[in-house]
């Protein structure tokens, strides 16, 4: 099932000629593959230590009630992987409520789901095997997420030391050891181990057995969309490019488009995703790579045979057709607003006002970046449009999407203050506010930083107008995103924050401040260096300038 993503620019002002560059980031509507579900009760000490309060996590207890009531999931089980989700995030840096609390009613269907799933495995021809799981879904029901997931190993290792002992040992035992791990691959997913979900998905799909193509094929993407998990939540590329090879190489060999042509557009527009966002993160080939392949994708999904399915495709394309057009491809500009106007004839904001805004907001980024190319009146427009997103999504229904639209209503609102607008200005200073009220440092490291950079890019058009205290703050901005943006987690934007502080400095130094002269040189050197790296010409060009300026004073 294709998904959609929702764009989320960063805009980059660097040098003389403050050329701007955004970068959209993804926001997943559909799970890239089925995962897990389950209970909490008092308030976790790693909860606490993240300094959330009794309340903030009443209000996930309650949430927690009320949808084990409506999925028919126990309650225990639910609070109790609640309560793992935290822990595990605040393990792996990050915590986020209002995400958690909008997952609950899908972690109810599937610990509903798992709960089933134990209860038909527990039919086993083994009685040992059937005891335990037996009582892993007891103990799962009763909140005990450690005593299950031990049970459900030990009910695994059982058959697979019969795997070992038994030369007759039937495909169905196989099977259900395999469906037993990924089980446990489901728990761990539901708590945010992604690296454990993967390692566990993997075992099951090896374990599974060999003619078995349709399960290997379902779990390989599973692991897949784990890693794709980690690599975007964390920044870390290896994750990214290993979630890239299982897909490729793994799970596109299991479905054959000839053959099974759904399963084929499931495999190829997770792949695309996640090129995507390796583009995202600076890598041209990949983004070149995922238009080919959701071109491939749109030759089997149809406006006439699936069209929910063909407009998201066209949105997809539409993101990674904008990223590119932002580097200088312009024959990709105008085929992504062709995309995204595509998809809004079938994505209304009657029939999918969600789909609708999102989708929106990703023709305002085309819209943002017209406005780079000369065309005066398209800033203006994106703020529309940006606006109009934000009738639909609000800080409660839909947090995350609302803080990226936010963001991109920043730098709209900034296009049009650099036109003379000064209230914009101040507007955009609100927006990207707002943003970092739900991208927070703990929660969303990489997009705080994108907020807190692009902060910087208004408070330093503001100095630039006089006000000596902006241009001071938009220089911690910068240094802000810089300590959690890197050049192995992103040299792309990296290399961008490096250039914006360089002009941050530079402006101080033109202001009387000498001392700041070498830190704003060496920050341009620092941007060159990540030019280079990723290929970027046209920014190492500049950068150069910048460096000659700065050495000629």
């Amino acid at each position: 099932r294709a998904s959609i993503q929702v764009e989320r620019a960063l805009h980059c002002r660097r040098g003389e000629t403050t050329l701007r560059r955004l970068i959209l980031s993804l926001v997943i509507l559909t799970a890239l593959a089925a995962t897990p579900a389950a209970h909490a009760q008092a308030l976790p000490d790693t909860v606490r230590n993240a300094g959330v309060t009794v309340a903030q996590w009443s209000a996930v207890q309650a949430e927690v009630r009320r949808a084990a009531a409506a999925r028919g999931a126990s309650e225990r089980a639910l609070a109790a992987v609640a309560a793992r989700v935290s822990a595990n995030l605040v393990q792996n840096g990050a915590i986020d409520f209002d995400a958690l609390l909008a997952s609950i009613d899908d972690r109810a269907t599937q610990v509903a789901e798992l709960q089933t799933q134990l209860a038909a495995m527990q039919a086993a021809d083994d009685p040992a095997v059937a005891k335990l799981l037996a009582d892993a879904r007891a103990a799962i029901d009763a909140g005990d997420l450690t005593g299950g997931d031990a049970l459900l190993a030990k009910a695994a290792e059982s058959d697979l030391a019969g795997i070992a002992r038994e030369e007759a040992l039937t495909t169905a035992r196989r099977t259900r050891a395999a469906a037993t791990i990924g089980e446990r691959g489901r728990l761990a997913f539901l708590g945010a181990n992604f690296l454990g979900a993967s390692a566990l998905y993997a075992q099951a799909a090896e374990t599974v057995p060999e003619g078995d193509a349709y399960a290997r094929w379902k779990y390989i993407t599973n692991q897949a969309g784990a890693l794709y998990q980690r690599g975007d939540q964390f920044g870390e590329l290896t994750a990214l490019h290993e979630a890239v090879r299982l897909y490729r190489d793994v799970a596109s060999p299991l479905s054959p488009r000839a053959t099974l042509p759904s399963r084929w557009v499931h495999t190829q527009s997770n792949l695309a995703i996640v090129l995507g966002k390796l583009g995202e993160r600076g890598d041209d080939q990949s983004l070149r790579d995922a238009v080919a392949v959701y071109r491939a994708v749109l030759q089997v999904v149809t406006r006439e045979s699936t069209p929910e399915n063909w407009a998201r495709t066209q949105n997809n394309l539409g993101l990674v057709l904008r990223v590119l057009a932002e580097r200088g491809d312009n024959e990709s500009l105008s085929e992504a607003a062709i995309a995204y106007r595509s998809a809004l004839t079938v994505l209304t904001r009657k029939y999918s006002p969600a789909e609708w805004a999102i989708t929106q907001n990703n023709l305002g980024g085309v819209l943002l970046v017209l406005h780079d190319r000369g065309d005066q009146q398209a800033a203006q427009e994106a703020v529309r449009v940006f606006r109009a997103a934000l009738e639909v999504y609000t800080r409660s229904s839909g947090p995350e999407i609302w803080a990226a639209v936010q963001n991109n209503l920043g730098l709209a609102l900034l296009e049009t203050g650099m036109g003379g607008d000064g209230q914009a200005l101040t507007e955009a200073v609100a927006a990207f506010r707002a943003a970092m009220e739900v991208h927070t440092r703990a929660n969303a490291p990489m997009k705080w930083a994108q907020d807190q950079s692009n902060l910087g890019l208004v408070l330093f058009e503001l100095g630039e107008r006089g006000d000596g205290r902006a241009l001071q703050d938009a220089v911690a901005s910068h240094r802000l995103a810089l300590e959690v943006v890197t050049r192995i987690n992103n040299p792309q934007s990296w290399a961008d924050m490096q250039l914006n502080l360089s002009t941050a400095l530079d402006a101080l130094v033109r202001r009387g401040d000498r001392a700041r002269l070498s830190e704003a040189l060496s920050a341009a050197r620092n941007a060159l260096s990540g030019y280079l790296q990723v290929h970027d010409i046209h920014s190492a060009e500049e950068a150069r300038r910048v460096i000659a300026r700065l050495e000629a004073q």
